[in-house]
């Protein structure tokens, strides 16, 4: 109580006491809203955070399957700049060992043997008059057949002597001085004729190369039984050469042949076989069409080869087969032929009279039945083939008979098969997508092909010609959908009942019947030349197309659930690949309609024979390290031709594509970008691994390069995978610049570098991006206008000088320079003079200057003085010291 009794007294006493637990209260009651507001903020954006991350990843089933193959494939710890294929394939080639009946694996072939699967299925199941059509009843009846090991081995010995009838004998089975009363062109115009059997040369009907319009005869070498020219002459094929003679002694003697003649005679048919490979042409020395192309008259042939008589192999052939439509096909003196390599004829009529009659007739009756017959016998020949398989290390044990019966069919019926493969397996939005995608694809040719600054204007006008009225076949032809029309198309192919190879033979009359009636005919140009259900595509350059069939539309080359980059990076490269070939060292001979024509002017030809030169060069010193082999760079000039082509084409189409799309989400999982995905599924096409053996019968034999090498190639000449992976140059992955890849020439002239500054208190950094586009994408301008997606080379910047201590420039710390254009202007003007670059105006895309907080100020740097530099290292060290100074 107060002294003066007031209650009221001391009030203000009170009040002095009580205010800090008052205000203390209220603080925190503010404090602690404040603290839930911003909790409820942080949560929000931590949602906001989470949801926006979720919506940049594509979580949909087929992109976590699609992401779950990439990384299951990938070896993540090895650097994709120092070895890709072994990055982007590593883990596929570990978990998938090579089968026992098999040389190889791969996905490519993984995707034929799941076609032959799909195909297997269909055959097998039970005939459907309503939907099949009697030529899919045909071939369902003939794979039956094909699989009935029990009837096949009651019924081929009759079969094969009606066969050996109708030739006159075959002198092996006899004795050894008996002779089949028949002439060697005779028995070798029936086994062409109803048999498709090549064996002294191939003779068959196509479009005339230098009248596409027309079909005519052709001569060509033959196809030889084992491989290919080199497995008959190098000693270290020694090997392969004693594994055939013994296959052909041993069949012999399974077809009764006296065992002492069989192996006299088998030495006879391989000396022969090693003399005719012997006067083949190698093939690396037949990829100029021109030179081998000669048009004669068979009077001409007659006379200039007479060791051979033509006029009654001509007469056998066409006299054995009955037009359809009652036309007679008459041969006379002034009958055109077309020839492939006349020197061969030539020295085949040389070979001719230096051996008997009858070991002529021997070898062809014997290529006969080893093309025909003895590949799908039942044991004891099954076991036979698969002792010679197996000592070339093709298999270690057999294939499952319905696989070469799957082949078979699809090779003989292929419009049967591919009609119920499509209505079956193939995803008709495929076709649409693919032909936007070729329509880009072409665009993008059309534009790097400007950018071509060694090809005339002349010459662009023709190229550009080409590829307009190039035609593109994809997914199927129509027709397929109608079954009457694919029944017409087989209703020849007669079923003889329960003898398979009485039907078999029937079938191969009738398919070559089909190709050699064509004979003077006009050119279809909407035939394909190849079915649905086959996992390849096709450029061919007597008709200027394009064939992508359905059976290469589908993982990896191909899905729906696919990124677009991924879709580029797989169909998109194979699109870009056969477009190339309309202009790679073969298909430049060919003009826009498909006719052998010189339409390149000699300067432009030098100059690509300089290039093309270039990539063999750049080829022929990749080493297989598997067998420590070198490539052979010559005979795989076309593809690699088309490989770096077809890459090129589709990046730039993808860019085209990307910078009109949104940007699509992630793959969940994958860390990498869609630029680098693009480059990953090119890769992970050609993930694979094979035994030694086939690895070197490859690379003796095939125009294309091993999967290593098809990646390790085009990827090392791109600057956008250098770029996409931040490659440093000198990596394996992003060599220093060669003639492959187009080094920096003529005078450069700078004439502003903007520099964005900032500040940074206590920073003694600067972190410094300088984009090279320009200077680095001559090859990806379009009308004198560089794109944002245009290449740079990603470098490593470890100091740059220093000035005052305003002023001074410090480290990047290592950090690579730049890789994005992150918020600037998608397009920079660019004026084209000499070989180079004239002028170039860009921005950097970061440049943070230690304390300075001035406006930026423009950077000029002048190289034109500086002469013509060549060496993009010294450009970049110039351009950097001229930023500094300036």
């Amino acid at each position: 109580m107060a002294e003066n009794g007031d209650p009221l007294a001391g009030s203000d006493a009170v009040r002095s006491r009580q205010p800090p637990r008052s205000r203390a209260l209220i603080i925190f009651c503010v404090l602690t809203a404040l603290l839930l507001i911003v909790c409820a903020l942080l949560l929000a954006a931590l949602i906001f955070t989470l949801t926006r991350q979720r919506d940049d990843i594509c979580l949909t089933q087929g992109c976590i399957e699609t992401a779950a193959v990439i990384m299951s494939s990938m070896n993540t710890e090895v650097d994709p700049c120092n070895d890709f294929y072994e990055y982007a394939c590593g883990n596929w080639i570990k978990n998938h060992p090579i089968p026992d009946d098999a040389p190889s694996v791969s996905n490519f072939e993984n995707l034929g043997q799941d076609l032959e699967v799909a195909l297997k299925e269909l055959l097998e199941e039970k005939y459907n008059a309503v939907s099949d059509g009697e030529a899919v009843h045909k071939a369902k009846e003939f794979h039956q057949q094909c699989l009935n090991e029990t009837a096949i081995l009651l019924t081929w010995r009759g079969a094969f002597d009606d066969v050996i009838s109708s030739f006159g004998g075959w002198g092996s089975l006899t004795n050894r001085s008996f002779t089949p009363d028949t002439s060697v062109e005779r028995l070798f115009g029936l086994t062409v004729a109803k048999f498709r059997a090549d064996s002294l040369f191939k003779a068959t009907v196509q479009p005339d190369d230098k009248n596409s319009k027309k079909h005519v005869l052709l001569f060509d070498q033959p196809t030889l039984n084992l491989f290919a020219r080199d497995f008959y002459i190098l000693a270290e094929t020694l090997e392969e050469r004693r594994a055939y003679k013994t296959l052909v002694r041993d069949v012999l003697i399974l077809l009764n042949s006296d065992p002492a003649i069989a192996t006299e005679d088998a030495d006879e048919i391989l000396q022969f076989e090693t003399e005719l490979a012997n006067i083949t042409m190698p093939d690396d020395q037949r990829h100029d069409i021109a030179e081998l192309y000669t048009k004669v008259t068979l009077g001409e042939v007659s006379r200039d080869l007479p060791n051979f008589k033509w006029r009654e192999f001509l007469d056998t052939i066409f006299g054995s087969i009955k037009s359809p439509d009652g036309r007679d096909i008459v041969f006379d003196d002034s009958t055109e032929i077309v020839i492939y390599g006349i020197d061969f004829l030539h020295r085949l009529n040389v070979l001719l009279p230096n051996y008997p009659k009858r070991t002529i007739l021997n070898y062809v009756t014997w290529c006969w039945f080893f093309k025909t017959m003895l590949r799908d016998l039942p044991d004891p020949f099954a076991l036979t083939m698969f002792k010679f398989y197996r000592t070339l290390n093709l298999m270690q044990v057999p294939k499952l008979r319905w696989h070469g019966c799957v082949t078979r069919i699809n090779g003989l019926m292929p419009m049967a098969t591919s009609s119920i493969y499509v209505k079956n397996h193939f995803d008709h939005e495929a076709k649409v997508r693919v032909e936007e995608m070729i329509a880009l694809i072409m665009e993008a040719f059309v534009e790097l092909l400007e950018s071509e600054d060694w090809l005339t204007q002349e010459t662009k006008a023709f190229a550009k010609e080409k590829i307009r009225a190039m035609n593109q076949k994809i997914g199927y032809p129509d027709y397929l959908n109608d079954t009457k029309a694919v029944d017409r198309e087989y209703q020849l192919f007669a079923i003889t009942e329960g003898n398979y190879y009485k039907t078999k033979f029937t079938f191969y009359e009738m398919y070559q019947r089909d190709i050699l009636d064509r004979i003077n005919m006009p050119v279809d140009r909407d035939r394909w030349v190849a079915g649905a259900a086959v996992v390849n595509a096709f450029y061919s350059p007597n008709t200027n197309e394009i064939i992508f069939p359905a059976g290469i539309l589908q993982p990896v080359f191909y899905d729906n659930d696919f990124p677009r980059s991924m879709n580029f990076g797989g169909i998109g490269v194979v699109i870009g690949h056969e477009i190339t070939h309309g202009f790679d060292d073969r298909g430049r001979l060919y003009d826009k309609l498909g006719n052998i024509r010189q339409w390149w002017d000699n300067a432009t030809i030098e100059k690509f024979e300089k290039k093309a030169n270039c990539i063999e060069d750049q080829y022929s010193n990749y080493v297989l390290e598997q067998v420590n082999m070198r490539i052979n760079g010559k005979n795989t000039k076309g593809e690699n031709i088309a490989d770096n082509g077809g890459l090129k084409q589709a990046y730039r189409a993808y860019k085209k594509y990307a910078a009109q799309h949104p940007t699509p989400p992630t793959l969940p999982g994958v860390n990498l970008t869609h630029d680098q995905l693009f480059f990953l599924n090119y890769a992970q096409i050609w993930c694979g691994s094979m035994n030694d053996k086939e690895a070197v019968r490859k690379l003796r034999t095939s125009e294309h390069c091993p999967g290593p090498i098809r990646v390790k190639g085009p990827l090392s000449n791109s600057y956008d995978f250098a770029a996409a992976y931040h490659c440093p140059v000198g990596s394996p992955m992003n060599p220093p610049a060669t003639s492959s890849r187009r080094p920096l020439k003529g005078t450069l002239d700078l004439k502003r570098i903007r520099c964005f500054s900032g500040s940074r208190k206590q920073g003694r950094v600067m972190h410094f991006g300088l984009t090279l586009v320009c200077l680095l994408s001559a090859v990806n301008t379009i009308s004198g206008v560089v794109d944002a997606y245009s290449p740079w080379r990603p470098f490593t910047l470890l100091r740059l000088p220093s000035g005052d201590d305003d002023n001074q420039l410090g480290r990047t710390q290592g950090k690579r320079a730049f890789g994005a254009f992150d918020g600037y202007d998608k397009r920079m003007q660019v004026e084209r003079g000499g070989y180079g670059w004239d002028q170039c105006e860009f921005s950097p895309l970061s440049c943070l200057l230690r304390r300075r907080r001035s406006p930026p100020r423009p950077h000029t740097v002048n190289l034109r003085r500086l002469g013509p530099i060549n060496d993009e290292e010294q450009m970049r060290a110039l351009m950097l010291m001229h930023l500094v100074r300036g």
